[in-house]
C-alpha cells in the first residue's frame, strides 16, 4: 500500500465510532428474543450428529432451517433474495451455548468435538442461504471458522486481530471463488463491549457518488495488491497483483470486490475516486454490536464491512465469533449472462464438448 493511500485510510479510520442506537429497527434487526425457548428446543432434540461428519450434519441443519419460526426464514430468505432494505441483517436473542468453553487463543486449533449452539446456528442459517465451504489455506479448510484474537495478530489486518481497526472490506476480494454470504454468530462478546461492526450497503453507496465515479470504480484502473496472510507467504506479498475493477455485474445489480488494504488506485482520477467511495462507506455505514446469541448475516457482494479496535485479554474471556462462508448458486455464477430485467432468463448459447 502507498503511503499516501495508508494516510487517507488513517484519517478516515480515525474518525470517532457513532453507534446507532438501532435495535429497534426491523430493517436490520430481527429480535429473535421471542422464538429463543422454541429454537431452543429445536436445537436439543436434533439427532447428536459431529460436525466433523460435515455433510449429515448440514443436512440436518437444512432441516433445523426449515423448522425455524416463518419470520425467521422469511427475513433470511429475503437477504438471500436481495428483497430486503440492506444486504445484511442482525438476528439478535438465539439460542447460547450454557457450557461454552473458554475463547480460543488460536483460531487454527482443531475444532471442538461435538456440536456447540453456534454450530449448529451457523449451520442452519447457511444451509437456508445456500452451501457452505472453506479454504484449504484458511484455518485448514473448518467449515465453521473460529473468530478471535490471537496476540501474534494483534495489528493485523484480519479477523484475529483487535488492537487495530479491520478497514473496511469484502472477504476474499481477491479470491476467484469469493462467498456470497458470510454468517457471522457472536458466542462470546468482549469483555468491555468495546467491538462495533459497521456495514454499508453498496446500493447507499453508489447514490453518494456522481455518475462519472460510478463508470470509473467498474474499470480496472485498481491494483489488487496481493492476498491475505493466510493464503499466501507475508514475505511473498503481492505475488498476485492484477488489474481489476472494484464495482462489476449488470447495472440494475452490481457487485462489489474492495478491500481497503489490498486494492490501490493505478491513477489520478482512480484514486479520487477510491477517496469518495471511501468516504461514502463511512458515511451510510450501519453500526453494530454484537453479543452473544447475535447472528449476522451479510450480503459480501452487495455489502462491505469493517470492525473497530477492542481491547482483548487472552485469557480465555475474549470476544469469539463462528464465521462461515456461503457459495452462490449456480444462478449467481451466471448474472452477467441474463437477461435485461429478466434476472432468471439466461442468454447463453449450447457450447459442445463442454
Amino acid at each position: 500500500m502507498t503511503t499516501a493511500i495508508a494516510h487517507s485510510f488513517a484519517q478516515l479510520v480515525s474518525a470517532p465510532q457513532l453507534v446507532s442506537p438501532a435495535r429497534g429497527n426491523p430493517d436490520l434487526y430481527l429480535d429473535c428474543k421471542p422464538f429463543r425457548a422454541q429454537l431452543q428446543q429445536l436445537i436439543t432434540t436434533r439427532p447428536s450428529v459431529s460436525p466433523s461428519n460435515s455433510e449429515r450434519f448440514l443436512l440436518e441443519a437444512e432441516l433445523l432451517f426449515q423448522s425455524f419460526p416463518e419470520a425467521i426464514r422469511r427475513a433470511v430468505l429475503e437477504l438471500k433474495n436481495g428483497l430486503s432494505r440492506y444486504p445484511f441483517k442482525v438476528f439478535p436473542g438465539m439460542p447460547t451455548d450454557p457450557g461454552l468453553p473458554p475463547t480460543p487463543l488460536d483460531s487454527r486449533r482443531p475444532r471442538l468435538e461435538g456440536a456447540m449452539m453456534g454450530e449448529w446456528l451457523s449451520a442452519a442459517f447457511t444451509r437456508g442461504l445456500g452451501e457452505p465451504y472453506g479454504y484449504v489455506q484458511q484455518n485448514e479448510g473448518e467449515i465453521f471458522q473460529n473468530n478471535s484474537p490471537v496476540k501474534l495478530h494483534a495489528t493485523a489486518q484480519s479477523g484475529e486481530s483487535s488492537a487495530t481497526e479491520l478497514w473496511f472490506h469484502t472477504d476474499a476480494s481477491f479470491h476467484p471463488l469469493a462467498p456470497a454470504f458470510v454468517v457471522l454468530c457472536c458466542l462470546r462478546p468482549d469483555q468491555a463491549r468495546e467491538a462495533v461492526t459497521s456495514f454499508a450497503s453498496l446500493t447507499d453507496i453508489l447514490a453518494q457518488l456522481t455518475p462519472r465515479q460510478r463508470q470509473v470504480l467498474r474499470e480496472p484502473r485498481f491494483l489488487s495488491d496481493g492476498v491475505e496472510y493466510d493464503y499466501d507467504d507475508v514475505n511473498q506479498r503481492g505475488n498476485r497483483m492484477v488489474k481489476v475493477p472494484l464495482v462489476y455485474g449488470r447495472e440494475e445489480d452490481p457487485f462489489l470486490a474492495y478491500d481497503q488494504d489490498v486494492h490501490r488506485p493505478l491513477d489520478p482520477e482512480a484514486s479520487e475516486t477510491m477517496r469518495a467511495l471511501n468516504l461514502a462507506m463511512e458515511s451510510v455505514a450501519q453500526h453494530v454490536k454484537l453479543e452473544a446469541g447475535d447472528v449476522a448475516i451479510f450480503d459480501n457482494r452487495r455489502s462491505i464491512h469493517k470492525r473497530s479496535p477492542f481491547k482483548a485479554s487472552y485469557d480465555g474471556n475474549d470476544r469469539w465469533c463462528l464465521l462461515t462462508y456461503v457459495a452462490g448458486n449456480q444462478l449467481d455464477a451466471s448474472r452477467e449472462r441474463r437477461m435485461p430485467g429478466r434476472q432468471r432468463v439466461l442468454d447463453v448459447p449450447a457450447v459442445m464438448g463442454m
